[in-house]
Formats: C-alpha cells, structure tokens, sequence
C-alpha cells in the first residue's frame, strides 16, 4: 500500500518523461520556425522607398508589433484562466517553485510577468526601455512556453493512457493548453525579432534615432498624403464646393 502510495505521488507530479514522444520537440520546433518565417514576411513588408524610409517602415514595424503582442495578451489570458479556474496541472521542477509552493512556469507569475512586460511593446516607439522590457518579457515566454508545452504533452498523454491524476483538467483541456504554448512560441519569436528590428531603427538608447512623433503622425507617408488629398478632393468636386 505504501509503495502504491508512492507512485501514485510520483505520477501527480513528474510526467512520463519528456523524452517519450518527439511530437512536441518537432511541435516547438516548428512554431519557433514559423515565427522567423512570419518575421522575414513582415520584414520584407515593412520595407520603403523615398527620403523618409526609415520613418515608414518603422510605422509599419510597429503597427504590426503591437497586433502580434495582442494576439500574445490573449494567449496569457487564456494561461491566467487556466490557473484561476482550474489550477497547476503540473507541480514540477522544485527549483522553479516560489517559497509559497507556487510554481513559475504554471501558477501566476509567467502569464501576470508576460502581460507587464509583453504590453510594454505597445509604446516602443515612446522610449528605448519600453523596447528592452518588451524584448525581455517575449524571451522568458519562449523559455516558459518551450518547457511547458514539452511536458503538458507528456502529461495529456500520461492522464490519457495511465489514468494518472488530472488536477481538474481535461483531456481537451490539455490539448487546449498544449497548442496555447505552440501558438505563443510563434508570436513571441516574431516579437523578439521585430523589437530587434526596431531597436536597430529607433536606437538602442536615448536620444532616439526617430523622433516619437514622426512615427506617430502621418505626413512623411508621402503615398498616403497624395492619396487622401485625391480622396478630399474629389469629395468636394461631388460636393461642388470647388
């Protein structure tokens, strides 16, 4: 009985092993390619022509940076849900455990620490610090989200074939949780490589390479003014005010 005991504490808390499937190491791999490769789209995208390139293209760097970081805040908020309505489904790694028993890759910290830093990526235009904290916070993620989906994987497939405990979490939960980690592995790579781009742009320190408020207006997007001043114009032809 005591050794059944054991065991049955020992499945609570260490997963099969990582090494058991290659799925999530080919899965992790993937999504970390996917997002270089998104990155080189956006990289090619962003580029422009004229005298005022480097404001354009750092306009669309940044237009497109703070879309992947929503995307990122709604893959933390699905983690956060995860642990206030269900829990940790893994305690693992004692090392990466908090004096208060909670752990760093499934308790709070990792999805609250992504939302602080990850978010500051929305003003990376203001100042070169709000560029580091970001580029900070979408690296740990990867780690995090890296070691996580190794050993949820190995957890579904414990819960599922050993009938080990599942803490309140399904077998959809799981895979939910599973693909959560491979989704966010690709948006935070794409996030790292895009504040890098623009730290190469904006400068990596004060003061700035591009002034913040040539980023956030519009009259060096040359196409842009023609464009609307055809638009305006033809509404007042229509208008027969000219």
């Amino acid at each position: 009985y005591l050794a059944s005991c054991r065991n049955m504490n020992a499945l609570e808390s260490i997963p099969v092993g990582i090494g058991s499937s290659y799925v999530p190491v080919y899965s992790a791999r993937y999504s970390f390619i996917a997002g270089i490769g998104a990155f080189v789209v956006i990289f090619f995208s962003c580029r422009a022509n004229g005298s005022n390139w480097g404001v354009v293209s750092a306009r669309k760097a940044l237009s497109t940076l703070r879309m992947l970081i929503f995307f990122e805040l709604i893959c933390l908020a699905i983690l956060l849900y995860f642990y206030v309505a269900v829990g940790s489904p893994i305690s693992y790694h004692s090392a990466l455990k908090f004096a208060n028993g909670q752990n760093w890759i499934y308790g709070y910290p990792r999805p609250v620490a992504g939302i602080l830093f990850i978010s500051c990526g929305m003003f990376a235009d203001m100042h070169p610090v709000m560029r580091h904290l970001s580029f900070l916070g979408a690296i740990v993620q990867v780690f995090g989200d890296t070691i996580s989906s190794f050993q949820i994987y190995d957890y579904k497939n414990q819960v599922a074939r050993q009938n080990a405990p599942s803490h309140g979490y399904s077998l959809h939960s799981l895979t939910v949780y599973f693909w959560r980690d491979l989704v966010s592995i690709g948006l935070c790579t794409t996030i790292v490589f895009l504040l890098v781009y623009l730290v190469a742009m904006l400068g990596f320190t004060l003061p700035q390479l591009i002034h913040p408020s040539a980023i956030s207006g519009d009259f060096y997007d040359r196409f842009d003014v023609m464009h609307r001043g055809r638009s305006k114009r033809k509404f007042m032809e229509s208008s027969e005010i000219i």
